[in-house]
Order: C-alpha cells, then structure tokens, then sequence
C-alpha cells in the first residue's frame, strides 16, 4: 500500500525578492512560501538542480531549484525558512545594488562569487582538513612505531654494555 507524506501548508504570498545565481542577481517574485521552500516567479528562468541564494533585506535563504516550468520554479531550501521574519522585512532589496556602486576614490567591488564557486571551494578545504588530519594520524604512528623499534634494538646493545663494562 503506498502511503503519502501530507504535503506541508503553504502561505500564499507576493514578496519583491532579489535571487543570485551563478550568473549573477535577478529580480524575482515569491508567489508562495512554506518552512521548507518556496515558488519563485522570475523572468530569468532558473534550471533544475541549480542553486541559489534569495534575499529579501537582511533575511537569506539558500535552497536548490526542484522543478522549473517556464518562468516559475520550486526551491527546497537548505535551512528551515522563517516565514515570519521574511514577510515582516520591508518590500526593498536586500541593498546589493547600493553595495555594488562604488564611492568616490575607491575600486569598484569584486565581481560575487556564484554559489557553485562556493561549495567547490567548500569542498576544497574540506578535502585539504581531511589530507592534514590524515598526515598528522600517520606521523603520530610512524613516530610510535620509531619508538618501538628503537627500544626494542637498544635493549641487546645495553646488555652487551654490562657485560663489557668493567
């Protein structure tokens, strides 16, 4: 017998939000939102399995595009979404555009590192904690088995010592 998980609640909503891909920032429109994900209107089509990053003020969410139809899309989120606090901020941008302009007398900012950039980083320097702990385990035993060895050969040496001593 197959059996089906409830489908969680979802709330109705039209929330302005800006959705960074590996492209770069676009506009988008959240037409409907539960804690676990939400359904995303924007003019840029967004491909399936594609991760992305969508703010709203101060408020984050980082979530993996599930389906894609034309110029909506489902995001399962990574984190558990607050839905409260994502409606409650005000309907502005997230203020990246003022972050992207460059004042008087400094260098215009870096160009974002897309996500996909991110977690190959990511996996990167978790390949390279790994690497170290392994070397740093095989020392440790290589250093013991020195230890061993060497006192186990010094032993003989030391009786040949007594007997020749005078």
């Amino acid at each position: 017998m197959v059996t089906w998980r409830n489908r969680e609640t979802r709330r109705t909503v039209r929330i302005s939000v800006r959705v960074r891909t590996d492209a770069g920032w676009i506009d988008a429109t959240v037409r409907n939102l539960s804690t676990r994900g939400m359904m995303l209107d924007s003019p840029q089509p967004l491909r399936r399995n594609q991760f992305v990053e969508v703010t709203r003020g101060h408020r984050r969410v980082v979530g993996r595009i599930v389906w894609s139809e034309a110029e909506r899309c489902g995001l399962h989120s990574q984190d558990m979404i607050d839905i409260a606090g994502l409606l409650a901020t005000p309907g502005t941008p997230s203020g990246v555009e003022r972050r992207s302009q460059s004042r008087a007398g400094t260098p215009a900012p870096r160009r974002p590192v897309g996500i996909a950039d991110q977690a190959h980083f990511a996996r990167l320097v978790g390949r390279t904690i790994e690497r170290g702990a392994l070397v740093i385990a095989g020392a440790a035993v290589a250093a013991l088995i020195a230890a061993a060895a060497l006192d186990t050969l010094a032993r003989p040496f030391e009786q040949v010592d007594a007997v020749l001593a005078p």
